[in-house]
């Protein structure tokens, strides 16, 4: 669970920075591809880690095979990470386009979906300890919590599109 949070509140903080890095200049700078380099890495390190999350079988216990673990978790999300986060690399990153950048890692953005899972996860680890009428007040405070950080984080998007819009206009 730590795992996942700590993710998540990367995720917003790249969700918030990516989108400034490529609005104002028409090529990615250097050391912006380095900072954006490291969410990469953490990003395809959790997917990685996503993998080998064990589940209950159908005889009721944890399956002990990994190769059955890493079928069970493998979905279309991994494969959405490698291809976001290696793409970028098969272009030439010096002169790549910020417009091209950020179109490739928008895809990324599918995170903010799992939300919802996160407030699951946090219900279920809070929730031995607390009483049902207790669980029901942080549910729905944290599903403010996640509509307010949806909305900020969509306006933010659309803010910085506008911006990237107006900035690479060609003018000749």
């Amino acid at each position: 669970m730590i795992k996942n949070d700590f993710t998540f509140v990367m995720f917003v903080i790249y969700v918030v920075i990516l989108p400034m890095l490529v609005s104002f200049n028409q090529v990615i700078k250097p050391e912006d591809i380095q900072m954006l380099l490291f969410f990469d890495c953490l990003f395809i390190c959790d997917r990685m880690a996503d993998l080998f999350v064990s589940y209950i079988n159908e005889h009721g216990v944890p399956e002990p095979h990994l190769r059955c673990v890493i079928q069970n978790n493998l979905s279309s999300v991994f494969y959405i990470e490698l291809a976001v986060t290696f793409c970028p690399f098969m272009l030439e990153l010096e002169r790549l386009s910020s417009i091209i950048y950020f179109v490739i890692k928008l895809p990324r953005y599918t995170r903010i979906f799992e939300m919802e899972l996160q407030i699951d996860e946090i219900l279920n680890y809070i929730g031995d300890s607390m009483t049902v009428f207790q669980v029901k007040k942080i549910e729905s405070n944290l599903f403010i919590v996640q509509f307010a950080l949806q909305t900020l984080l969509t306006v933010h998007l659309l803010t910085c599109t506008q911006i990237m819009a107006c900035t690479h206009r060609n003018f000749d």
